[in-house]
């Protein structure tokens, strides 16, 4: 994955407080986020071990960081038309279908997801920042939240790998400009680059994401 600004900007920790940023280094969640890949292996390994005090001087001292040049403070508000369209049944364009089919389920038609589950996708930092590489990324492969003690379970997003490049390309851009989102568009070539990339990406423990199917547990049970 392609790691987030760090800084002040609204597409990297602006709209974080510190606490949310002591939650994410102790648990690898929030509310409405959840690290997965490189990022859950930092917390499931390392930042969760650390005392609560350093935490907090790291995520205070990441608040410090103004936002880069050119890089936007805040952006433009934006309407939330998705969530009654999707109530509707009103399906405009075929990244609305990939929504409904394959991810509503768990992060529901508000795009809000469930607190501390399945996270949320409007006003993901994570989701709409300028580079989708780690959405396209955790659309493709998957991937595990970090195992701590603090919370039930470690959830995980099953791969999509299975999609086509113009679908995984046309449902990134919807979650990505739906709701209150405002994001840089994809095309099919993003998709492919991110396939060959992946497919030569050794995988990491977080990576992996169990196979849940019927098949697999039958074969467990025995």
């Amino acid at each position: 994955m392609r790691a987030k600004s760090i800084r002040g900007e609204h597409r990297g920790l602006g709209t974080w407080t510190v606490a949310e940023l002591n939650d994410f280094f102790k648990t690898g969640r929030t509310d409405t986020t959840a690290a997965f890949g490189a990022m859950a292996e930092v917390v499931e390994h390392s930042t969760q071990y650390m005392t609560d005090y350093d935490i907090n001087a790291m995520s205070s001292y990441l608040k410090t960081l103004t936002p880069a040049p050119n890089k936007e403070a805040t952006l433009p508000a934006k309407k939330d038309i998705t969530t009654q369209k999707l109530l509707d049944g009103d399906y405009d364009s075929r990244g609305s279908i990939l929504y409904a089919e394959y991810c509503q389920i768990c992060h529901r038609v508000d795009g809000k997801g469930v607190a501390r589950i399945f996270p949320a996708l409007d006003g993901n930092s994570a989701v709409y920042s300028n580079n989708a590489d780690s959405v396209l990324q955790i659309t493709l492969s998957g991937g595990r939240m970090p195992e701590t003690p603090h919370d039930r379970m470690a959830f995980t997003m099953p791969e999509f790998s299975n999609l086509s490049d113009a679908d995984v390309a046309e449902v990134v851009n919807y979650v990505r400009n739906s709701w209150t989102n405002q994001a840089p568009e994809i095309d099919v070539n993003d998709v492919v680059k991110m396939r060959a990339f992946l497919a030569k990406k050794p995988k990491t423990s977080t990576d992996i994401a169990p196979d849940l199917s019927i098949d697999a547990q039958t074969k467990g049970a025995k």
